[in-house]
């Protein structure tokens, strides 16, 4: 999730769950699950053959909870102020083809309709996906939040 702030600058409040991070990766390891990257792509988590899942933390994805894909949190807390307008929680699918700072100015242009908002992060990040590829997009969600 992202808190956007006075100004519309972003506020990273999560970090990326992705084997990519040297804990996570170990994390998995230690469960029995294995890290490789296939066809020069991200790493990805497997339990042998079965998986390839770019994340290591996920609500479904039960197969692979014995690799050591979890959907316990990292659950960090912050203050609000009251500069703070809004929270948008997206899918990796969103951040893999947009910066935060990006999707907070797009969300940032409809305050008064959150579902627009999301509506419009949401867009921009298929329309990211179709001009690298036709045939693969990856799940794409977004919810803005407002605070006030």
């Amino acid at each position: 999730g992202i808190n956007a702030e006075y100004m519309g600058v972003a506020v990273e409040l999560t970090s990326d769950h992705t084997p990519e991070r040297q804990d996570e990766a170990l994390r998995v390891r230690q469960k029995g699950g294995q890290v490789r990257s296939m066809l020069g792509g991200p790493p990805r988590v497997f339990l042998g053959m079965s998986g390839g899942l770019c994340v290591t933390r996920a609500i479904g994805d039960t197969n692979l909870c014995p690799a050591g894909v979890t959907c316990d949190p990292e659950v960090r807390t912050e203050t609000l102020i009251d500069r703070d307008k809004f929270v948008l929680l997206a899918s990796d699918g969103v951040w893999a083809r947009m910066s935060s700072q990006k999707a907070i100015n797009i969300a940032s242009k409809h305050l008064y309709d959150p579902q627009k908002a999301a509506s419009e992060v949401v867009a921009a990040a298929k329309e990211a996906w179709s001009l690298m590829t036709n045939v693969y997009r990856d799940d794409i969600t977004a919810l803005v939040i407002m605070l006030n």
